[in-house]
């Protein structure tokens, strides 16, 4: 009797999780959520974060507050988060350097996003520009590559160690056989002065940037597969004869691990859903990006593929952050 006794207790205890579960996930949220975004305000990564935090407050019917801690390259959010209850109500804004660039770049990192992170959904990539300052008489990929070699040395910046624009710079100068000194900035917007006036010679940063539409700098090229609708008049790298350097910052929303089934399928619902929006659509093409979407398995999926993919970018160009 006992035994019986404890047994059925055991799966009254089973039963009762499950009911609290569920109940916890339809009563979800019940507070504000907050959206931890891993680097400072501004920028097409803040922007599309702040996007998707107000329109998934709407489809739950409750509050997502973006909250940007920013430092160490995106490791110090991603450890707020991986750090924090797994109860749905603390979010990550991952990103391509942060999630899996982060992976290899940094030796010591104290967790293992694969294992400490729970994907939820893809929302949308970002791709980069090749900049080269006015100074330099080059107009095409073809002519920068043969300034370059014909002036080892130059340098580039970057918004730091690890970041996609760092490393969209790094494939380039690697497969065109470049010799050039990478110069990290705090960010791209304290690199522009010196790119606009020749200090650094070129510059990979988003769409998005002030600089993209202006005269004071050249694009040469678009790191995507494609031709950016921004600027459709700037070839693809890929159309440059360089193949090695496709590269997309993307975006999407993780959670800590073991986060409610239930809470994660809500939300990469409701992300599914506001992918829809035509207002939402138009607002990523302002911004030059790229709606995404998909399953949490998919995402994943996806995050492991990055994390290799840079894994062996990182080992072949022998780039360490710490």
């Amino acid at each position: 009797m006992p035994a019986i006794g404890l047994l059925s207790r055991t799966i009254a205890a089973l039963v009762f999780g499950v009911a609290s579960t569920g109940a916890a996930a339809q009563n979800y949220p019940n507070k504000p959520i907050r959206l931890i975004v891993p680097f400072a305000v501004g920028g097409s990564v803040d922007s599309v974060a702040r996007l998707a935090a107000l329109k998934l407050g709407e489809r739950l019917g409750g509050q997502v507050v973006v909250e940007n801690r920013g430092g160490a390259g995106g490791n110090i959010g991603t450890q707020t988060v991986v750090s924090a209850p797994n109860d749905g109500y603390t979010l990550l804004w991952g990103v391509a350097s942060n999630i899996a660039i982060n992976a290899s770049m940094y030796k010591s990192l104290p967790y293992d996003v694969r294992t400490a992170l729970d994907p939820i959904a893809l929302v949308a990539q970002v791709p980069n520009l090749l900049l080269i300052s006015k100074t330099i008489p080059a107009r095409t990929i073809d002519e920068f590559i043969a300034y370059a070699k014909a002036h080892p040395g130059l340098s580039f910046a970057s918004a730091g160690v690890g970041s996609t624009g760092h490393l969209t710079s790094e494939l380039f100068r690697a497969e065109a056989g470049l010799d050039m000194l990478h110069v990290p900035y705090k960010g791209t917007a304290l690199a522009y002065p010196d790119l606009i006036t020749g200090r650094v010679a070129m510059m990979s940063d988003g769409v998005t940037s002030p600089l993209a539409k202006g005269d004071k700098v050249r694009a040469l090229a678009v790191s995507a597969a494609k031709r950016s609708a921004l600027v459709p008049e700037v070839p693809t790298m890929l159309e440059a004869g360089i193949k090695g350097a496709v590269v997309n910052a993307w975006m999407g929303i993780l959670a800590p691990a073991g986060a409610p089934r239930e809470v994660v399928t809500r939300i990469n619902a409701a992300i599914n859903e506001i992918l829809k929006d035509p207002a939402v659509l138009q607002n990523l093409a302002q911004i030059g990006a790229e709606p995404m979407g998909g399953t949490p398995d998919s995402f994943r999926a996806f995050v492991d593929t990055e994390i290799e993919r840079w894994r062996t970018v990182v080992r072949k160009l022998d780039i360490q952050a710490d």
